[in-house]
């Protein structure tokens, strides 16, 4: 009720999407009627464990979600992986030219999640492997971290710290595998 209301449209005019009935676990290309088609991908973990990508060929758009963030600072979760979030962001660039909306931020040539997104990863990984080698422990290696050229980006006060956690934790599980 509260969306007919607020969009002034009559009940029968909304319906309600299905519910998800397939996994997608390979790339899959989709006609959406029009001459609009739409190329549907799972790459490497980034942000979750499972993105998908969605490119829009016609319009060379790439929706790519939470694998880029700008204005912003990242959250890694449980169930990001850097490593694979930054070999995500290689893959990417096989698509030039393309506009890429982001899960954070404004439409944008690639180059521009550069700086918010892949050097972001880069150091954060860099840095706690290097960390981890050098024996320092995990609050020492948290507090050691310079991220200020990033504190310019929305919500870094109450992100970084648990980034630099996360980002120990990863560096800790591969350093054993």
């Amino acid at each position: 009720m509260m969306l007919e209301n607020a969009m002034q449209f009559k009940a029968k005019d909304i319906q309600i999407p299905n519910k998800p009935n397939r996994i997608i676990d390979k790339p899959l290309q989709l006609n959406l009627g029009g001459g609009v088609k739409i190329h549907i991908e799972m790459y490497k973990a980034a942000h979750t464990p499972l993105p998908l990508i969605i490119h829009v060929p016609g319009d060379n758009i790439v929706y790519a979600g939470d694998v880029l963030y700008s204005g912003r600072l990242l959250s890694l979760v449980t169930g990001s992986n850097m490593r694979e979030w930054i070999e995500t962001y290689a893959y990417l660039k096989k698509f030039t030219n393309a506009t890429f909306i982001p899960g954070h931020g404004r439409p944008a040539l690639l180059s521009e999640f550069d700086k918010p997104t892949l050097s972001y990863l880069q150091m954060l990984d860099t840095y706690m492997r290097q960390a981890l080698k050098d024996g320092t422990d995990m609050q020492d290696a948290i507090n050691g971290l310079d991220q200020s050229a990033y504190s310019y980006l929305e919500n870094f006060d109450e992100l970084a710290g648990r980034n630099a956690n996360l980002a120990y934790q990863e560096a800790e599980r591969a350093a054993f595998e």
